[in-house]
């Protein structure tokens, strides 16, 4: 089958639901499972290992003969060729296909696209009066719930975890990369008027997310980008009852992007030089602002955030008239 990501046309041997169908002929992303490994980790130069907080691996990136592999310790293994545009994935028995389809969506296409030369957010996105906004910031800091409430206030979602942005003239565009928002029952319950049909199963089987499916294929096209909102960790936020909202510049402006792009290889300088070029063009963009976001993680607290946002993006555009 055949599905839409990002500007992107993937072929899968699996069906990905989370995905819209594309009638499209020619593919340039190709994903394929496999029944063994058929390799050793001798064989592989691991480069990169990303930690969680309490120091356990979550993935291990490494290469061999111009391909890469990303390995999610008891999960899967990925084989990455970025000639071919092939990704390979040994899923063990223990691994059921839903938390496949997770990697592969959430992690392993970013990585790809982004080593490719794409720059790849991670970032929930909602439209705001014909234009993208986003809310970018490591996972379990809030920008799903928010991204979702704001789609409850009138102002629909249009992706949860990924955003391609690119510079075309003097404007910045950008593509979600799918549909739909990962939140945690506490969050879910946050969110008034969601109808009970649009939950869907669990996100994976070691995460107690479920997906949210609120968006619809018009959401899939190229779209504009006014505003990026990088989101503070909440242990520091928790110390103040008050939204700040600083607008960047600069060093500060790009180093926002940089710390939320998905890299495959960081070792390989020269294309992660390449990279920082292009963000900073983006950030030094003058139709595009970028903030900072900070916020009490309060319930009761979010429709004071969204009127904020929305009363910050418009007193920047009449300053800009």
């Amino acid at each position: 089958m055949k599905y839409r990501i990002f500007d992107r046309i993937l072929e899968s041997d699996i069906p990905l639901p989370e995905l819209q169908q594309s009638e499209d002929k020619e593919a340039n992303l190709f994903f394929i499972s496999i029944p063994t490994p058929y390799f050793q980790d001798s064989d592989i130069i691991w480069t990169h290992h990303w930690k969680l907080p309490g120091g356990q691996i979550s993935i291990s990136s490494g290469n061999r003969n111009e391909e890469y592999w990303l390995h999610f310790p008891h999960l899967a293994h990925f084989r990455i060729n970025p000639t071919s545009k092939r990704i390979y994935c040994y899923q063990p028995p223990e691994t059921p296909e839903n938390s496949i389809r997770h990697l592969l969506l959430d992690q392993v296409i970013p990585r790809l696209l982004s080593h490719m030369g794409e720059q790849i957010l991670h970032a929930s996105c909602v439209n705001v009066n014909h234009s993208a906004i986003l809310f970018s910031g490591e996972s379990g800091w809030g920008k799903s719930t928010l991204a979702s409430f704001f789609h409850t206030s009138g102002h629909p979602l249009l992706t949860d975890d990924g955003f391609m942005l690119k510079k075309v003239g003097t404007k910045i565009k950008g593509n979600p990369s799918y549909g739909g928002a990962r939140l945690f029952p506490d969050s879910m319950s946050l969110l008034p008027g969601i109808p009970e049909d649009t939950v869907s199963s669990p996100v994976s089987h070691y995460c107690a997310k479920k997906r949210l499916n609120i968006t619809d294929s018009n959401g899939m096209n190229s779209i504009p980008v006014k505003a990026i909102f990088t989101l503070s960790n909440p242990e520091f936020s928790q110390q103040s009852e008050n939204i700040i909202i600083r607008k960047l510049y600069g060093a500060a402006a790009v180093m926002a992007l940089v710390k939320n792009c998905f890299p495959l290889d960081i070792t390989d300088t020269e294309r992660m030089g390449k990279q920082l070029q292009k963000l900073t063009l983006i950030a030094s963009t003058d139709e595009l602002s970028i903030y900072s976001l900070s916020y009490p993680r309060q319930p009761d607290k979010l429709p004071e955030i969204v009127k904020s946002i929305v009363k910050t993006l418009n007193t920047d555009s009449s300053e800009g008239d």
